[in-house]
């Protein structure tokens, strides 16, 4: 691999980790909105740390090699909307 090929690649990796966190962060601020807001830190944390794992567990052992991981939106939303409901 030449040098302009990890150059690229480190530039990939971190625009997929800004857009991992920002998301984590926005559905953090999402789902603990509201009555759950004193557990805001501990929300953030929690995706966070999913994200960090799930994308490690995906680059790892993933077989397509320009494979992303992240939360689905819609499921996340849908989530989001149940769990408001139920507490």
């Amino acid at each position: 691999m030449g040098a302009s090929v990890i150059v690229r690649n480190v530039i990939a990796g971190m625009v997929v980790g800004i857009v991992a966190v920002t998301y984590a962060l926005s559905y953090a601020a999402v789902i603990f909105a509201g009555d759950l807001s004193a557990a805001l830190p501990y929300g953030v944390a929690i995706t966070l740390v999913t994200a960090v794992v799930v994308t490690g567990i995906t680059s790892a052992f993933g077989t397509i090699p320009f494979g992303i991981a992240g939360p689905d939106t819609q499921r996340t939303v849908d989530r989001m909307r149940r769990l408001s409901s139920i507490l």
